[in-house]
């Protein structure tokens, strides 16, 4: 689809070159949005200084060539470093990603090793709300009090049985509070969260602006003020109905937080270049303001009432809302003959955490493993029904699934005597991330969450009744379902497929009726 500006990129550009303050661009799937943020920079006077802040460092590198002289293309985590190295005297030998492991491993006990993991992810997620212990003595962006480290725990879905929740703070507090104390060792999280509790000094820019404004944690958003001059003007670029996730400590109110702090002007970029009319239209059945393209084409929306593997092919996307349908579909494609694969490395890690913190006994323990994940499923769905908390019980399950799913699959494959707890972890990391000698291409299977970013020109959506989730009752919860049907429909550019696990059959079985029918 060739791309053609609109009176809404045009807007865009007026505002850069002529208007005065801040602006908060709301961006749609497929808008262009980088491409209009470019050549807004253009028209802009050459002798400001500025920077655009990418998502990410090879994102940061593609803007270099794209944009003006005069504009740096940065992350938010290069330009705290360079802050950091300057005030502590460091050099990149001194970055250690793995520091709160260290710490943690150095506090924590071995009796605790199953709560290591969901430790270390509560201390990541209080730096990046800048909360900081007050046994440090240092001032963060909130306060150390409990219901606060207990909201990050809900908030965030850190896998943490009700019975832990108490020490699972206490340990994270003393991690912290070490980790903010040692300076000669600096995490990524550190880079951003410093500048703050440190007060340290950074440069600052006329214009400053951010892509994936929806990701914008606190920290970020405390980092931008840091940066902007007195006077001068940030435009954030984003869409609020693409945030889905919190593994970073933002939330759906990103933007509009940034709006508030800014006095932004908002202005809207609401013409999708990649999705299909038809697609767009199922598109607005949860997000009204998407717009199609001028010229763009009809496209294809159907369900299938029966699909099998060779209605797929490599550059396929399958997205599902859970976990366990996708690792299900994965072994149905590969045993007919189809590569697939799923992303989510952090998915399989996961698993493998799940294995360690059940304790199977021994290496040929996948009997003793059923078994006290079976009861692990019961425990945990029983703690969280009882405090109300329904879709915490089935996230439970979908985990619990899903490492089923791969035991069954190994023991169809291997013969259940020959399955051992080593094997089930190394077909976790085949699953999820391609640790295996198959370099064929392969349909690709994510969860909603993992296909942020990506898009394919044919997009299949499995088990579509699980979106929106019917435990979704705080109307955050709600909203975030909304976005999670949304990001799903708009991955794909020409046709939109809905299927149903239920509904699928071998290639074997297919042939055969095809034959009955002749």
């Amino acid at each position: 689809m060739t791309f053609q500006a609109s009176d809404k990129q045009k807007a865009v550009w007026d505002f850069l070159e002529n208007g005065k303050g801040s602006a908060v661009i709301e961006a749609v799937a497929g808008s262009g949005k980088t491409t209009t943020i470019v050549k807004g920079l253009e028209r802009m006077p050459s002798t400001l200084r500025m920077v655009f802040l990418a998502f990410n460092k090879s994102i940061a590198e593609e803007l270099k060539e794209r944009v003006p002289s005069n504009v740096m293309a940065r992350t938010f985590n290069s330009l705290g470093w360079a802050a950091v190295k300057k005030r502590f005297n460091l050099n990149p030998s001194d970055i250690e990603g793995n520091k709160v492991r260290r710490l943690a491993r150095e506090i924590m006990t071995e009796d605790e090793d199953d709560l290591f993991d969901e430790v270390v992810k509560l201390v990541s997620l209080s730096k990046a709300f800048g909360m900081v212990p007050a046994t440090t003595g240092l001032r963060g962006r909130f306060s150390d009090k409990e219901d606060n480290w207990y909201g990050l725990i809900s908030r965030f879905d850190l896998d943490v049985d009700a019975d832990d929740l108490g020490l699972v703070v206490k340990r994270a507090r003393e991690v912290a509070s070490a980790s903010a104390k040692e300076t000669d060792k600096v995490d990524y999280d550190d880079q951003l969260l410093f500048p703050l509790i440190y007060d340290i000094r950074m440069p600052r820019f006329d214009v400053v602006f951010v892509d994936e404004a929806q990701d914008v944690s606190f920290v970020q958003l405390a980092m931008l003020g840091k940066i902007l001059r007195a006077g001068g003007r940030l435009v954030a670029v984003g869409d609020t109905h693409q945030a889905i996730y919190g593994f970073r400590g933002a939330d759906s109110a990103s933007m509009a937080r940034i709006g508030e702090r800014f006095d932004a002007k908002t202005l809207p970029l609401s013409i999708t270049y990649r999705c299909a009319r038809n697609i767009v239209r199922m598109a607005q059945t949860v997000m009204p303001s998407i717009e199609p393209a001028e010229k763009a084409p009809d496209g294809d929306v159907y369900g299938l009432a029966s699909y099998g593997a060779s209605d797929f092919t490599a550059e396929d996307m399958v997205v599902c809302r859970n976990t366990a349908p996708l690792v299900a579909l994965c072994y149905r494609l590969i045993g007919n003959g189809n590569p697939a694969r799923v992303l989510g490395k952090d998915i399989g890690a996961g698993m493998k955490a799940l294995i360690k913190k059940l304790k199977p006994k021994g290496v040929y323990g996948v009997h003793g493993l059923r078994e006290k994940l079976d009861a692990w499923e019961k425990k945990e769905r029983a703690k969280w029904i009882e405090k109300d908390k329904e879709d915490k019980a089935d996230a439970v399950t979908d985990r619990a699934d899903t490492l089923r799913t791969i035991i069954d699959a190994l023991e169809r494959r291997l013969g259940g005597g020959k399955v051992t707890v080593p094997a089930v972890e190394d077909e976790i990391d085949a699953l999820f991330e391609g640790k295996d000698k198959d370099t064929r291409p392969r349909t690709t299977l994510c969860t909603v969450h993992k296909s942020k970013g990506l898009e394919a020109d044919r997009v299949f959506v499995l088990d579509p009744f699980l979106m929106p989730s019917q435990r979704a009752t705080q109307d955050w919860q709600k909203a975030q379902e909304d976005n999670l049907i949304y990001v799903a429909y708009t991955r794909a550019k020409s046709a939109l497929v809905f299927i149903r696990s239920s509904d699928f059959e071998s290639d074997t079985k297919r042939a055969a009726s095809s034959a009955g029918a002749a």
